[in-house]
This record gives structure tokens, C-alpha cells and sequence, in this order.
């Protein structure tokens, strides 16, 4: 009776596994699911699934929330990238501390960009972001328009750069008087977003030109 029962414990066991859905990739590995990343930036603090991230920071304290990058590259900045997850970092060299976090919404075409912007197309994620990213309670999507960003947010307004297809807003750091934060949007020719980049600094950024 004993072993008959065990036998019967060990079909139930097997049948449920058999039943069982496959493992994605991302659960085969450990990696964090593209479609449950969720970045959110409000009034000055980036999250990541729900985790309060102050850049700069160790790239340990980002891989900790994301998992180890799928590549490393050294250019004028160390770059970090999170090709499934549709992210890159930037680090000053040698330093492996981030200073400016992007996320691809919709990658531009390699074809369309001029030959001298190779090494920055190289390093650019495999993937576009597919998670939810939301920045000043707007919620972005690959169909969502800038102008439409740029109504519903709240706190500062966007403004354009000396880049026809680049558009940001800078900020203070709430309770650091010495830290200020940039956001740039950039634009593809419809106008929806193609990419969003966050980087902060600590002396008073040059509100006349493009990102320092």
C-alpha cells in the first residue's frame, strides 16, 4: 500500500510538471522580464520597480535592480547596456558609477543616422523598452506624441535644444540645493519619442546649450 501510493505521488508529480508552461528566457536565467521593468521619474526621483535610485550611483547598485548588462563598452563614457530591456548607462571613465540612464521607447533606424554617430548607434540596446516607463505622471508609449508629453506633464514644461529633435527640461533635486537633473527627449520626425535621457550634476547645469 505504501509503495503504491508513492508511485501515485510521483505520476501527480510528474504530470504536473509536464503541465506546467515553459520558462521564458528571462526566468531561465534569473534576468529581470522586459515587460515587468517599471521606471518612473517624478518632480526630480527616478524609481526602478519601486526602488528609489540617486545618480549618480554604482553601477552595482543599478545591476542589483536590473541584472548584469548584457554588454560593456569603452567610448567617451563607459556604457553599460541592457540590450532586452532597451536601456544603457553612462559612466565617466574607469569609474563604474552611473551618471545618466536612458531608455529606448523606439529605436531611430542605423541607416538614418550620419556615419560620425557610429560609436553611440553601437552601444544602443538591441531591443526598445517594452516595460512601463512614466515621467511626470505621462505615461510614454511608442505611439504617444511629444506635444502630448508635454501638456499632461506636471512640474516643468520641455524646451527645445539647438538640436531640432532634442527637447529638455532641468530641474532641482528636492532637499539637495547642490543637485540639479536633465531630461531630454529625443524626437523622431513624427514627433513621438524615440528616447529618454536622465542624467543629474551637481553644480548648476548651462541652460543655454545642449547637455554637458
Amino acid at each position: 500500500m505504501h509503495q503504491t501510493t508513492q508511485s501515485v505521488m510521483f505520476l501527480l508529480l510528474v504530470w504536473t510538471i509536464c503541465l506546467a508552461p515553459p520558462l521564458s528566457a528571462a526566468e531561465a536565467t534569473g534576468a529581470l522580464e522586459p515587460e515587468k521593468l517599471a521606471i518612473v521619474f517624478q518632480d526630480g526621483a527616478l524609481e526602478i520597480n519601486g526602488t528609489l535610485v540617486s545618480l549618480p550611483t554604482k553601477i552595482e547598485n543599478i545591476s542589483a535592480l536590473l541584472g548584469k548588462q548584457s554588454r560593456f563598452s569603452e567610448k567617451a563614457s563607459d556604457v553599460y547596456t541592457w540590450d532586452e530591456l532597451g536601456v544603457k548607462v553612462l559612466s565617466e571613465p574607469g569609474t563604474k558609477t552611473a551618471s545618466t540612464f536612458s531608455v529606448y521607447i523606439r529605436k531611430k533606424p542605423k541607416a538614418d543616422y550620419l556615419k560620425y554617430v557610429e560609436d553611440y548607434i553601437d552601444s544602443r540596446p538591441t531591443q526598445n523598452f517594452t516595460g512601463t516607463l512614466i515621467i511626470d505622471g505621462v505615461h510614454i508609449t511608442p505611439a504617444l506624441k511629444f506635444w502630448e508629453l508635454n501638456a499632461y506633464k506636471t512640474g516643468t514644461p520641455f524646451r527645445r535644444s539647438h538640436w531640432a529633435h532634442r527637447y529638455r527640461f532641468i530641474g532641482k533635486v528636492k532637499n539637495a540645493q547642490d543637485r540639479r537633473f536633465a531630461i531630454i527627449a529625443h524626437l523622431h520626425d513624427d514627433r513621438t519619442i524615440r528616447e529618454i535621457e536622465i542624467y543629474y550634476k551637481q553644480s548648476e547645469p548651462d541652460t543655454s546649450g545642449e547637455s554637458p
